[in-house]
């Protein structure tokens, strides 16, 4: 009967190892967001901070967009898109902010896209309006 009670524990253990491994591996694979840019406001009242995925194999890499005010904690989202890059990893080059007061032109820049241009404009609510490209 002891040493019944000893190889349970020992399997929950292996088990737990195994679920602790492979969870540490598929963590990053499909839910880490990654830091692409981060951009304030002229009157520092505005925060926009662009995340995103890695892509499987060459697929394209999603992408989160978030704001933040001043005198908030806490994050909101605001769009979710994606880039096709080649199956590169985004850089600084593939996102391009310019405000203007409250208000901000994202410009998302990818090798086998089309740009997408977004603009937000800040007050008491936040409105996104996506621009057509020329292409």
């Amino acid at each position: 009967m002891e040493e019944q009670k000893k190889i349970k524990i020992f399997m929950r253990f292996i088990w737990l190892c195994i679920f602790i491994g492979i969870s540490s591996i598929v963590y990053p694979l499909f839910f880490q967001q990654h830091l692409l840019v981060h951009s304030v406001s002229q009157n520092k009242d505005y925060e926009i901070i662009v995340k995103y995925k890695d892509a499987m194999l060459f697929g394209p890499q999603d992408i989160n967009i978030y704001y933040k005010k001043s005198d908030e904690i806490f994050k909101h989202h605001l769009i979710s898109t994606d880039l096709s890059n080649d199956g590169k990893r985004p850089n600084k080059s593939n996102c391009i902010i310019k405000w203007n007061e409250n208000h901000a032109k994202l410009i998302l820049l990818g090798e086998e896209q089309r740009e997408e241009i977004f603009e937000i404009h800040f007050s008491e609510s936040v409105e996104v309006k996506q621009l057509q490209t020329k292409y």
